[in-house]
């Protein structure tokens, strides 16, 4: 699936102009446009960005909840112009994940990790990849 990044920056811009908080969140499932995800788990005991237990696992059910899903925030170092230079950005770069969306929401603060936004009622918007 390819999306060209005009498209995803007015949906993005829309989106704030709306109100909402905006970021990307990378996943291994395949969701669906207007899915609402669940406050994500938080493992700071990890070496290891990756090293994370699969959702829906016993392991990731105990781990603490946090205030909403994270997501990064796509205002975060903000000079991607390609889907090239976002996807190859430091802070994405050696993350496994199959598919990344364009998730908005209410604003939550912040996560744990560098970049890392909390979005409440979070809900799919659009999938780039």
């Amino acid at each position: 699936m390819k999306v060209a990044m005009k498209n995803i920056k007015e949906k993005v811009q829309n989106l704030q102009n709306e109100g909402l908080v905006v970021g990307l969140r990378f996943e291994n499932r395949q969701l669906d446009i207007g899915d609402t995800l669940d406050a994500s788990r938080d493992n700071p005991d990890r070496d290891d960005e990756r090293d994370f237990p699969a959702y829906d696992s016993a392991e990731y059910e105990a781990l603490d909840e946090l205030d909403g899903t994270s997501a990064w925030d796509l205002t975060y170092n903000h000079h991607w112009d390609t889907m090239e230079s976002l996807l190859n950005d430091d802070a994405i770069k050696g993350m496994d994940f199959k598919h990344a969306y364009i998730v908005a929401g209410e604003d939550q603060g912040y996560g744990p990790d560098p970049a890392e936004i909390l979005i409440g009622d979070c809900e799919v918007i659009m999938q780039i990849v």
